[in-house]
């Protein structure tokens, strides 16, 4: 099975053997997702071990881990009505009449 041109340059750096290449095209072939999810997913390289080797395989840099390690998921938020559905904050329950129950 051929190997894709990720996988020739990480042999090639001696990270994993053309075996170990063989079965992670494999794997992707089988379930799908890039390369670099499947390695991780393996746990063939760490990520900041891949994120290098990306980043020298594409002439991309790389954003600094840092940065990646903990988003803050609640920044911008500004309350916990962003997290409600959309239709709850249109929504506005239906008045009672006095004494009968039901709605106007």
């Amino acid at each position: 099975m051929p190997i894709s041109s990720l996988a020739s340059a990480l042999v090639k750096a001696s990270l994993f053997s053309q075996e170990i290449a063989v079965q992670v095209e494999r794997r992707r072939e089988l379930y799908g997702g890039g390369i670099d999810t499947v390695l991780l997913e393996m746990g063939l390289l760490d990520e900041e071990i891949l994120v290098t080797h990306l980043a020298n395989f594409t002439g991309i840099p790389a954003a600094p881990l840092e940065r990646l390690a903990k988003p803050d998921l609640d920044a911008g938020l500004g309350s916990t009505r962003a997290l409600q559905p959309a239709w709850a904050r249109f929504h506005r329950p239906a008045r009672r009449r006095a004494g009968t129950g039901r709605s106007p």
